[in-house]
């Protein structure tokens, strides 16, 4: 049996049935979590631990092969808060791995781990990583934690991951919907993107070969994109076909990022300064050339592909209006 963290996330809730249809699948969640999405899911069993205080890990642990460890904290109001759930949150499950005698891990990372790229060209996995965010860096030290831990491991760092149950993308999709392109600083922006069922493909793949062979992987579907041009994909899926284009300053967007942190509750906050961090980079670009050429990896979605569905969803799910030709 595998065990999944963060299977109440974006990540999560499309991984967790995908992998249930073909073997039962343990899920680590909080008593204090939402688990409606699980409810009815067939080949789903919960258990109950508190990764960031240690406690029922070891007990969600009996009877697992392998451990797929996808939660982590993308926003937070200091590197404390990141600290306690991607680090702390890591060590404690490393801990009770060892203790138990689970031999395998897969750890969703991230790009923002290793920073983003000086250039067009994307930086390599061997690179010297240089995280720009307190998000990254936590990530960073995450991948420190289960390297240093001696299990058996793969390593992924997913580019800007997309599609159903995403919430990031769905702020630019409202605003878009609106009229509304809204950038941090000024001039073209590129950046890697991956469908979240392209990146579930690569996770069965490696579960498939059992391949757990200390090795990092990027993860992204190969292309550079500029930031105009997910923009207008978007757009095309909406109907949009004028736009006011809003570049907003980059003291100005890190001032409304600090607001954001202090005022506004963490489900309801748009931005962080954390976040405008990361996005007054120019590269967010990496190569999976090394994802292509040792795990045989081909992306099945294109940004068009990808978006069209990320939409739909959205659309079916109550999060933007329905089309009037669609009600």
């Amino acid at each position: 049996m595998h065990l999944v963290t963060g299977a109440t996330g974006f990540i999560g809730k499309n991984l967790v049935p995908i992998l249930a249809a073909e073997r039962p699948i343990r899920i680590l969640a909080r008593r204090t979590s939402d688990l409606s999405f699980y409810r009815k899911q067939r080949g789903v069993e919960i258990a109950y631990a508190d990764m960031e205080a240690g406690r029922g890990i070891e007990e969600a642990l009996k009877g697992i092969e392998v451990v797929i460890h996808v939660a982590g904290r993308t926003m937070g109001r200091n590197r404390y808060d990141f600290y306690r759930s991607n680090v702390l949150g890591t060590k404690n499950l490393v801990s009770a791995m060892q203790k138990t005698g689970v031999g395998r891990l897969l750890f969703i990372s991230s790009h923002a781990a290793c920073g983003a790229s000086p250039s067009r060209l994307g930086i390599s996995e061997d690179i010297k990583p240089n995280p720009v965010s307190d998000y990254g860096w936590s990530k960073l030290q995450a991948e420190t934690v289960v390297v240093r831990s001696g299990i058996p491991h793969i390593i992924l760092r997913p580019s800007s991951v997309y599609g159903p149950y995403e919430m990031e993308i769905l702020k630019y999709v409202r605003l878009v919907n609106r009229g509304i392109c809204p950038q941090t600083g000024f001039g073209e922006k590129y950046l890697n993107l991956v469908y979240v069922r392209d990146l579930i493909g690569i996770i069965q793949k490696i579960l498939i070969d059992n391949r757990f062979d200390n090795r990092i992987y990027f993860a992204s579907d190969g292309r550079s994109y500029a930031f105009s041009e997910i923009i207008a994909a978007i757009a095309r899926q909406l109907g949009k076909k004028r736009l006011l284009k809003l570049p907003v300053p980059l003291p100005l967007s890190l001032m409304y990022g600090i607001l954001n942190d202090a005022l506004i509750p963490e489900k309801k906050r748009v931005i962080s300064r954390d976040k405008v961090r990361e996005m007054a980079q120019k590269y967010w670009l990496c190569s999976n050339e090394r994802m292509v050429r040792e795990l045989g990896f081909r992306p099945s979605y294109d940004l068009e592909k990808g978006m069209t569905e990320t939409v739909a969803w959205y659309r079916s799910n109550g999060f933007i209006p329905l089309e009037k030709n669609h009600r």
